[in-house]
């Protein structure tokens, strides 16, 4: 809720003593510990762009974590699948998918509860494979999951997830009433984290529907609520898109500037594959502008 903003930053300035005490509970193989920690933990890194970090992290703690304890065993598995998430978002979604499929699988076997962060993992991971029946498998199990739990937050994060994968199967009116239900149910959240995947993905069926004026207006929302809470991959999500309709619209100056703002979180993220897309996009500002010499040397570096 509106108590995010603080939150996050309560935890960057204290960010050395909370790894200490993960360490601390990882050391003593406490694993009803380390799972209080577990949903924060994977919220901070992914708002703040971390996933490098987030990798560290996590594969010490599972690699300690080496009993054959069922509680051990399943705090491993919870583990694993956060860190399967950023997998997909450094380029090794493949690593990533078989990571998550594998905790889950772990964890039912056991019959141990799980929350739909363990599932994103599964997800995100199925996005980048574009694997498109995986997503929408997982998606339905979220919502469903979502559903049980009655928190707010779930269940609007379960209808955007939705209606994500109903975008790439492109059934954009039905991705649109999904996401207009996830609208009215945040209205009284004031969570930045869910306001700006609505704009953005509003944005993503507006574009479908080739309603770049809609796009743009939905995009620049969703880029002010990452904003508030320096979210930097949705900046880098929403600066995209924002670049390529400055290029449409042959505002050449502005496509640059995007592109570049891009880059540069692109770059603080690791995330080689956005960095290429935006050397790309900086490629074609340069071709609008008449400049093939440096475009060249771009979509050299691109190739």
């Amino acid at each position: 809720d509106q108590r995010q903003r603080v939150a996050l930053l309560e935890l960057e300035a204290d960010l050395d003593n909370i790894r200490i005490a993960w360490s601390y509970w990882t050391d003593k193989q406490d694993a009803s510990r380390l799972l209080e920690f577990i949903d924060g933990l994977f919220l901070f890194f992914e708002l703040r762009s971390s996933s490098i970090p987030a990798i560290q992290l996590f594969d010490a703690a599972a690699q300690k974590l080496a009993s054959d304890k069922r509680d051990i065993v399943c705090a491993r598995a919870q583990i694993r699948a956060r860190r399967s998430w950023f997998s997909a978002l450094i380029g090794l979604p493949e690593e990533g998918l078989r990571m998550a499929q594998e905790s889950i699988n772990i964890l039912r076997q056991n019959n141990q509860d799980f929350n739909i962060q363990t599932l994103l993992g599964v997800a995100i991971n199925a996005v980048y494979l574009n694997k498109v029946e995986i997503l929408s498998q997982v998606t339905q199990e979220v919502a469903a999951r979502a559903e049980r739990s009655g928190d707010a937050f779930e269940r609007v994060w379960a209808l955007e997830w939705r209606a994500y994968a109903l975008i790439l199967q492109h059934q954009i009116d039905e991705a649109v009433q999904t996401l207009q239900q996830g609208l009215t149910l945040s209205q009284g959240l004031d969570n930045p984290l869910v306001w700006s995947w609505a704009e953005a993905l509003l944005g993503a069926c507006s574009m479908a529907m080739g309603d770049t004026g809609a796009a743009k207006t939905y995009y620049s929302r969703g880029a002010q609520q990452a904003e508030e809470i320096n979210y930097g991959r949705m900046l880098q999500i929403c600066y995209e898109t924002l670049g390529t309709l400055a290029l449409i619209e042959k505002d050449l100056e502005q496509a640059q500037q995007f592109s570049l703002k891009c880059l540069r979180i692109s770059q603080e993220c690791g995330q080689t594959r956005e960095m290429l897309a935006s050397l790309r996009d900086f490629a074609s500002v340069c071709i609008e502008q008449g400049n093939l010499d440096t475009a060249l040397k771009l979509l050299a570096v691109v190739l």
